[in-house]
């Protein structure tokens, strides 16, 4: 499937990313990153920050903020992503997307329904969520109107 992926044949999911995240140890941010380490900047100006659509569901990532990169292996710091989700739509991740990384989420627009493992969150525009240990989760807006919200790494 990577070789698919890579070769432009098929286009990933956000679920299928999560699960290669997981399985290299890198975030859904540095998995997503194009181009060399020395090509990434501080500064990410409004339009030209790098965006991803999910085919599946039509989910939109956007980085605000990438975290710096000391070698070609290893990234420090932070990543900041803006998400749309849009009405009805589910994105899942295993466990293994969170087993190395700590992240929060605040909610911009609309409602956000975060499942972590049995745990339901229905968050509304303006909570933050800071993730406990790693399970399963599953962002989810089980609304008619699309939901904003930022997911911080570190």
């Amino acid at each position: 499937m990577v070789h698919r992926v890579e070769t432009g044949v098929s286009s990933p999911t956000a679920a299928l990313l999560g699960r290669l995240s997981g399985a290299f140890q890198i975030s859904l941010s540095d998995l997503l990153r194009v181009g060399p380490a020395e090509a990434q900047t501080r500064l990410m100006r409004a339009g030209e920050r790098p965006v991803w659509n999910d085919p599946e569901t039509g989910y939109v990532r956007e980085q605000i903020a990438a975290r710096a990169r000391s070698d070609e292996t290893a990234a420090q710091g932070m990543d900041i992503t803006k998400v749309r989700l849009p009405p009805a739509a589910r994105v899942a991740y295993p466990p293994e997307a969170f087993s190395f990384i700590q992240q929060a989420i605040w909610v911009l627009k609309g409602r956000l329904c975060f499942t972590e493992g049995e745990t339901v969150h229905d968050l509304a525009a303006g909570d933050c969520l800071t993730l406990g240990s790693p399970d399963h989760c599953a962002f989810e807006n089980r609304t008619d109107q699309p939901c904003e919200y930022i997911v911080i790494v570190s």
